[in-house]
This record gives structure tokens, sequence and C-alpha cells, in this order.
């Protein structure tokens, strides 16, 4: 892992309990966790926001020479927190209606890895994997996503920025998704095609 991050690799990894742990003090770079394990492995006393933001807070200072960059704490059909040490923003998807939940996560974490080697910051890189999140849960299967359907969900995906605290500094910002200005959104077609 050092290794990686001395090359200027960012490393991404979706983690719980002791290895969620181990992967934080060793200054991982982003961990990707669900609000579920983030209570179940001791890091956070709650499911509400300033919980989860505590706890994302404790696991980036325990990180070593604050290698940990971010912790994603993804929420079910609630938005997704991207805590850094400095702010923390939502990321939220719009309401699908769901087939199956399995892989969800898993397609959130690929689509912050595709992200990331695209070149897109933190927040854009998550908005592109709640867009693969939410549209996983729409079909049965697991991997059925199609990257054009993601690619234009991703325009529906809302950013809000909670500040350092996790506070609401205001609605979702209309540059990250939502609509445009002329009030038309950009949809999937055909989420299952």
């Amino acid at each position: 892992m050092r290794d990686l991050r001395a090359a200027g690799r960012t490393l991404v990894a979706d983690l719980s309990g002791d290895a969620a742990r181990a992967y934080a003090e060793a200054g991982g770079g982003v961990l990707k966790i669900s609000h579920e394990e983030m209570a179940e492995g001791g890091f956070a006393d709650g499911a509400d926001v300033p919980a989860l933001v505590r706890g994302a807070r404790g696991l980036l200072d325990a990180a070593q020479d604050d290698g940990l960059d971010a912790v994603v704490v993804s929420r079910a059909g609630e938005g997704v927190l991207v805590v850094t040490r400095e702010r923390v923003h939502e990321v939220r998807a719009p309401q699908t209606t769901v087939a199956d939940h399995r892989g969800a996560g898993d397609s959130m974490t690929a689509g912050i890895v595709v992200g990331l080697a695209r070149g897109l910051d933190l927040v854009e890189a998550v908005r592109l994997g709640a867009s693969a999140g939410a549209l996983n849960v729409t079909r049965r299967g697991l991997g059925t996503g199609h990257r054009d359907h993601v690619e234009r969900f991703v325009e529906r995906v809302e950013v809000r920025d909670l500040g350092p605290d996790g506070t609401p500094d205001g609605p979702p910002d209309s540059s990250h998704g939502g609509t445009d200005d002329d009030g038309s959104d950009h949809g999937v077609d055909d989420a299952d095609g």
C-alpha cells in the first residue's frame, strides 16, 4: 500500500470491521463503508449524519501521516456522505425502483475507482459511483449496468455541501447534477436495456 501511495496512486477500498480500521490507520487513501458497517464496527454511535461524520473523522484522525484522504459512507436509499478533514458533501442519486439491492455498494465503489482513474475529483467520482450503485438496484443480477446509462444518469445525481461539520449550507449545488436551467432533467430512457 505504501509503494502505491508513494507512486502517487489513490487507493480505494470497500471494507468493514477490523479490515477498515487497519486500512484507515495505514493511510489507505479512500475508504468506502456503509452506515451499517460504521455502527457495527464501532466507528459511529448512530446512523444519523452527525454520528456518521464524527465516526468518519475518527477514522481520518487515526490515519498515519494523514494518509487517509476520505471516508465515503453509503447510506442505502439516502445520500452518500463524502467526509474529508476539511468538508462533508452529500451525494444523492434520484430514487429508483429496487429490483435487487445486491451489488449496489460494489457498483458504487467501482464507479468511484473509474471516476478517479479518469481524473475526476473525489466528489465527482462519488457522483459517478452513486449513479452506478443506484442503477444497479434497478436490475436483477450482478454487473448488469451499462456504461452509457450510468453516464447519463450521473447528470441527475445531486451534491450538497454540508460544510466542515456536516451541517447543510443550502440546497443541492446546481452545478453538480439535477436539472438544466430550462428545467429539463437527464433521465435514463431505458433502465433495463
